[in-house]
């Protein structure tokens, strides 16, 4: 008898066959999902190293970083090749008549596009978190927070509160993208808990605006409302001056008054 052309052998033939089609296509299988799995990353919106003005600590902030209340940047973590972390250091401050904290403030900054890109923080003070996107090709911004999304441009018409949103978000957005001179520490800011007393220290009104025009009238309504202070303080006006943000999105104005206080 031929033992190779027996049913019981033909079963295990046809078996193995079956088995070994099976095994090819789960290994087809395997291999298109790996293929599709593994995408190359987009590198046109890695974070490259010219992108970033410091490796892991910033103390050359800018005037503004400084008015603001921020003493130090640091780098904290990258968990994506177009997002990076930092946390601001700094202390309570008075802005316009009101107090302002960013310190231990968490910063995400994420490249979106190649042009493109968003600084998002909490706000600690108004229990607010609230983004900034930037668009270097259109020269546009966007601030959202909340339910609102509000173009930044000439036409906006925005409160105090999301003026100085915007300030303090393209603020940040400029310290991680380019260096500043450093700003020493000898202007006497005063903090919200360190008002000196029985001598003279500088005092500060901000205002921001889409044009210079705008940021000028700004620091005029917020002068306005810190007159009391002002008054009570005997501060002298000693200059206004007027900068503009990166690739000028966006102008700050300030002005530095001569305080004195006897109590």
């Amino acid at each position: 008898m031929d033992t190779f052309n027996s049913p019981q052998n033909k079963l295990t033939c046809v078996v193995l066959s079956i088995y070994a089609v099976i095994f090819l296509s789960l290994l087809s299988l395997v291999g298109c999902v790996s293929t599709n799995s593994i995408e190359p990353f987009n590198s046109d919106i890695e974070i490259k190293l010219e992108e970033v003005s410091f490796d892991s600590v910033k103390t050359d902030i800018s005037k503004i970083s400084y008015l603001l209340g921020v003493n130090q940047f640091t780098k904290t973590e990258q968990s994506k090749p177009n997002e990076l972390a930092f946390e601001v250091q700094g202390q309570n401050i008075v802005v316009n008549g009101e107090s302002l904290n960013l310190h231990h403030s968490r910063i995400v900054f994420k490249k979106m596009t190649a042009r493109a890109y968003s600084v998002e923080t909490h706000f600690n003070t108004w229990g607010i978190n609230a983004k900034l996107y930037i668009d270097k090709s259109l020269n546009t911004f966007v601030l959202a927070y909340e339910d609102k999304i509000l173009k930044l441009d000439k036409e906006a018409n925005l409160s105090s509160k999301e003026r100085m949103m915007a300030l303090v978000l393209l603020n940040y957005y400029d310290e991680i993208r380019t260096s500043n001179p450093y700003i020493g520490r000898n202007s006497n800011q005063r903090s919200e808990y360190e008002a000196p007393i029985g001598r003279t220290y500088y005092g500060y009104t901000m205002g921001w605006g889409f044009t210079r025009e705008q940021s000028i009238d700004d620091e005029q309504e917020a002068r306005g409302g810190a007159g009391e202070d002002i008054k009570y303080y005997q501060c002298k006006l000693l200059g206004t001056s007027t900068s503009c943000f990166y690739e000028s999105i966006g102008c700050v104005t300030i002005s530095t008054f001569k305080c004195t206080t006897n109590n």
